[in-house]
């Protein structure tokens, strides 16, 4: 009977946590839409591999989260002297920028370009290992229910995260990987147990 409580709260949970996803481009919204969405996957995914007795599903979704949470760390700590040099030229600038004013700017942060390309590098590094731990968890969870769209979901999130690349290509693809899995989590609220 436990599995079964577990199996819908999880399901439940895991629907909501896409629709806090989408949210999460709202303004004004979008940070706590973020923190919720991340929390409802997590319990989701926990009560889910207490439900089928597989610790897999949600190790690797925990492993996502702290390869996402590291690659933003790094990225942030490889662009934290860049940023103070930002904030010092606009708070010493004019009230009016030029096209001088720009020109200078640029100068300004033409020797910090590897350090822009090294943390773009390092948080792309971390996102597509996230993305690809995210993709093993939803791969699990499909096998374990039945549902073979989270399996689909899980590559269309790992193909997503590594085309981020391109223009931010992936993201779209990324989209519609959420959009299968919630897909997904509403199949598995249908399913009953006698």
């Amino acid at each position: 009977m436990r599995e079964n409580v577990d199996l819908r709260t999880g399901a439940i949970l895991g629907f909501w946590s896409i629709i806090c996803q989408f949210l999460a481009g709202v303004p004004y919204v979008s940070f706590i839409a973020s923190v919720l969405s991340t929390v409802l996957l997590g319990i989701s995914h926990f009560k889910l591999s207490k439900a089928y007795n597989e610790r897999s599903i949600f190790r690797n979704t925990m492993l996502y989260f702290i390869f996402s949470v590291m690659g933003i760390l790094a990225a942030g700590f490889i662009l934290a002297p860049v940023f103070v040099k930002v904030m010092d030229f606009f708070a010493n600038a004019p009230s009016k920028l030029t096209s001088s004013d720009i020109e200078a700017l640029i100068m300004l942060l033409m020797p910090y370009s590897n350090k822009v390309l090294l943390a773009v590098g390092a948080f792309y590094v971390c996102f597509v290992i996230g993305t690809y731990l995210l993709a093993k968890a939803y791969h699990v969870l499909g096998f374990e229910s039945g549902i073979g769209i989270f399996a689909t979901a899980g590559n269309f999130l790992f193909y997503g995260g590594m085309g981020t690349i391109v223009l931010g290509l992936g993201f779209l693809v990324m989209m519609v990987g959420w959009v299968l899995a919630a897909v997904g989590y509403h199949k598995l609220q249908q399913i009953t147990f006698e």
